[in-house]
Parts: C-alpha cells; structure tokens; sequence
C-alpha cells in the first residue's frame, strides 16, 4: 500500500480518531476558569417559541441528557447535512480534523469529505463502492477503496457524540433569540469551558480564553455547537475546539460527484 493510499484511509478515518478527544461527560459545574465569557443577560422567549425545547430554558442548559434526546428524536430518519471541527493540539501539534457529511436515510449513496493537515479526502458511495479522490501534497488521485464507506455506521457521521463533548464541556448561559435563515433559533453562549479530562495542564497557574456558542431550533435540533479553550502556562499552550454544525434537515441530498468517471477509470 503507497503512501497516498495510506493517508487516504488516515483522511477518513482521522474523525474516528478526533472522537477520542471527548469530555468524559464531566459537569463543568460552576467552577470559576479564568478568561470565561461573560455571563449574557436572560431576556423573556418572544414569538414565535411558544414553549422552550427540552433541557433548555431561559436559565441556560438544564438538562443535556434531555436536549441529546430531543435532538436525535427529531432527527430519526431525517436526512440532513453535518460539519464537524476539531482541533486539540499542545504547543501547535496535535490534531485538527473538519468532516462534512451528507446523511439521506435509507439511501445506498453516501458522501463524506474528510480534511485534515496532510490533505483532503472526498468520498462518494453508490451500491455498496466507495469512490474517492484525495488531494496529498498538491497532487490530487482518483480511486476506489474498500477500507471506508461514505454511508455512515453511527448517526449522522458520529457528529452527536461531537456535540455531546461539546455540551458537556462548557456551562451555557441564554442570550435571546436569533434568526438564521428564516428560523428563529433559541441562543445559548458558553461559560466554564473545560478542556477534554486527559489533557494534563495545571490550571491553577494557567491563563485561560474560551468562548462558545449554541443554537436550538423549536424543536430541540442543535444547529450549531462550538467550545474553544486556549490554556496557557510557562510550559505548554493548549488549544482544544469542538464545531458541530447541522444543516438542511430534511432537505440534503445527495448526488454523482462529477469526478466519478475518474474514479471509476482509477
């Protein structure tokens, strides 16, 4: 197996592997972290929410285990489009991973692309083939591989667990609502950001920025999750981020990639 063939399977499999940077499920509790996000003020729900989604109130996140619920109950079944960021490195090594998916339930067609530093991978499904093209130092193959599949074998491309680590690792404070796109989206911003429980820092003598960001729709779906943590002491700087985003629920797609006649030529 050639280099390029190797970091092709790494491409795909490298958000796997950004999975187990997770939190553990650790409340952050109330803990006072230096540099933490000023608390929003809570503002009275207008129209048109006419009730808060699970877990959620304008207290802030009160019950995660019931938003992760609510989420992946609306979204059975439901196609949708995920992008996923992540990124923990100490002193600038480490990992930094973007995946975006497309998810169309029932269907024999999958598309993922996977980016990390050493290239990016993009990878069509159809009847049981998986086809890729994978740009390596500037040059760019075409192929099949039997080693991944673009058809996802946990929901939505493991993007829930993502925002699982990403609520988990931060206290969320209500800012109001927003509109995005026509909806109105219920806003939460992130104080206590945490870093992932296996990193070693000593947090006692270190200088700390974190922000975040969470939007809910009406019906519980979380649209978009992100936690960033920059630790510094005399030692290191630790740099740990969580993006998870989703997108056309219900209206995603998926089509022929044009560089398929490529790949199937090899």
């Amino acid at each position: 197996m050639n280099r390029r063939t190797v970091a092709a399977v790494a491409l795909a499999l490298a958000v796997v592997l950004a999975g187990c940077g997770g939190s553990g499920q650790q409340d952050p509790g109330t803990e006072s972290t230096p540099g933490d996000t000023p608390t929003a003020t809570a503002t009275p729900t207008p129209q048109p929410f006419q009730s808060m989604p699970p877990g959620v109130s304008e207290q802030g996140v009160t019950d995660r285990e019931a938003l992760l619920d609510a989420h992946a109950s609306a979204l059975d079944g439901t196609s949708v489009t995920v992008d996923v960021d992540f990124r923990l490195t100490v002193d600038g090594d480490g990992q930094n991973v973007a995946l975006r998916g497309k998810v169309t339930p029932d269907d024999d067609r999958g598309w993922m692309q996977v980016e990390t530093d050493d290239g990016v991978g993009t990878y069509y499904t159809e009847s049981g083939t998986t086809y890729r093209t994978v740009t390596i130092d500037g040059e760019t193959s075409h192929g099949t591989t039997d080693q991944v599949s673009a058809i996802p074998d946990s929901p939505r491309f493991g993007a829930d667990s993502r925002a699982r680590d990403a609520l988990w690792n931060a206290n969320w404070t209500f800012d109001g609502i927003v509109q995005r796109d026509g909806e109105h989206l219920l806003r939460y911003e992130a104080t206590n950001v945490t870093l992932p429980s296996e990193v070693d820092v000593d947090r006692e003598s270190a200088g700390a920025t974190t922000s975040g960001t969470l939007l809910v729709d009406e019906n519980g779906v979380i649209r978009h999750v992100e936690v960033s943590a920059t630790v510094e002491t005399d030692q290191r700087t630790v740099e740990y981020g969580v993006t998870v985003s989703f997108s056309a629920v219900g209206s995603t797609t998926i089509e022929a990639p044009d560089w398929l006649d490529q790949a199937k030529d090899g």
